[in-house]
């Protein structure tokens, strides 16, 4: 088992993508500037390998990507406990040219009924006449052939690529959507394409206020998963962690977006998390079950103040964001440069860690004085992060059915 987690004939060394990579992590096994002649984290049509890995990565693992040399490999993705690597003998990808290499790439030299969606056969045949034209002896062949000689996936895919040629990839989008072919990323693409215009922005805009409520009561359910996790003995740190990725209004409503394992100039972030204002903050994640604040006293009685300290994960932390912020502070220019990712000095910070319920008021009412005292630094326990929630989504509610009664009110 080598550094990365990952069993592999040859040593593997690591690197941080560009933003042309938007930070994904490289790993590899040749030297770099034998093969693309210069030392810079990039390579040609680098950036749609990179959204490839990112789009078919298990919900709760790392995508990275695993170049090699090695000719007799299968080219296929890999994981670990931690990573989910898309192999990639780099030579040979060098060579793929279309409009979108990276699925030609992996489509090639397979039957198409091994192409899974709307969106994978779109991708597939985007850019080359004669993809399309394969596409349409498909659907032209004869019915009573096509049962005897075609793959039964093939029949099953008639129906969907039929107009391929025909419709925008936005609509070809919308299509997958409508036909429960895709998932979130999917989704997010769908709703990127359909608010492209003035009129589509409109609309959307529309559509979300018309779903207000039904979002409040999505985040409550999700609220009451989370404490749900909480309160299971079989729970782990990272379905904790992957479950506030996954449902970042935990955080607070004014964020809209997760970045997770964000890499930065000099090591790597837990997560930065994007305002609505563009504006990036930065949450540090220690364990639910590490103390806040100590007490050294061995009596059951009020303690004198020299017997309270700050725990040691709760230090850790603070000294740490200190470090990350003053990095993305400083090379603020190039994290966008480099990763693509604007807006990110002088972060806010969200250090979540421990649980509050258990503890003494004396150690709840220490840690108020101490966010009280923390400039632009917020301490939150795990427990702490619902209860918050609660309140924020329960004072939107009331907001939002005071406006609704008084707009039944008002007269025409």
């Amino acid at each position: 088992m080598q550094e990365f987690d990952i069993e592999w004939e040859r040593p593997l060394k690591k690197r941080v993508g560009g933003s042309n990579l938007g930070g994904l992590e490289v790993l590899y096994d040749f030297t770099w500037k034998n093969v693309f002649s210069h030392e810079k984290t990039t390579f040609p049509n680098g950036k749609r390998l990179a959204s490839f890995a990112r789009e078919h990565c298990p919900e709760g693992k790392t995508p990275c990507l695993l170049l090699t040399t090695i000719d007799h490999v299968e080219e296929k993705p890999i994981q670990s406990a931690t990573r989910y690597a898309l192999v990639v003998r780099i030579s040979r990808y060098l060579q793929t040219s279309s409009a979108d290499p990276a699925t030609t790439y992996f489509a090639q030299g397979k039957p198409l009924y091994e192409l899974h969606n709307a969106e994978s056969i779109r991708l597939w045949a985007s850019g080359n006449s004669s993809r399309l034209e394969i596409l349409r002896q498909i659907l032209d062949s004869d019915p009573g052939a096509e049962e005897t000689h075609s793959p039964p996936r093939n029949r099953d895919l008639a129906n969907m690529i039929r107009a391929l040629d025909h419709v925008t990839p936005e609509l070809c989008d919308a299509m997958v959507k409508a036909l429960g072919l895709g998932g979130a990323d999917e989704i997010r693409r769908v709703a990127e394409n359909l608010s492209s215009t003035t009129d589509g922005r409109q609309a959307a805009s529309e559509a979300l206020l018309g779903r207000i409520e039904n979002r409040i009561e999505d985040a409550f359910s999700h609220v009451s998963k989370y404490r749900q996790l909480l309160d299971d003995t079989k729970t782990t740190e990272h379905d904790l962690q992957s479950f506030i990725k996954r449902h970042h209004s935990l955080l607070g409503l004014e964020y809209v977006r997760v970045r997770s394992r964000q890499g930065i100039l000099r090591g790597e972030v837990d997560f930065l998390v994007e305002r609505h204002d563009g504006y990036h903050d930065l949450l540090e994640l220690k364990r639910s079950d590490d103390e806040i604040i100590r007490c050294h006293g061995t009596t059951d009685g009020p303690q004198p103040a020299s017997s309270y300290s700050l725990a040691p994960a709760l230090s850790n932390a603070l000294a740490q964001v200190q470090v990350y912020r003053d990095q993305l502070t400083r090379t603020e220019g190039s994290m966008e440069a480099e990763y693509g990712i604007r807006q990110t000095g002088h972060p806010r910070v969200i250090i979540i860690v421990g649980r509050e319920d258990a503890e003494p008021s004396r150690k709840k009412q220490i840690l108020r004085q101490l966010n009280l005292s923390l400039h632009r630094i917020e301490v939150v326990p795990y427990d702490r992060l619902a209860k918050r929630a609660e309140t924020q989504l329960r004072n939107l509610k009331k907001i939002l059915l005071a406006s609704g009664a008084s707009a039944e009110e008002r007269p025409e």
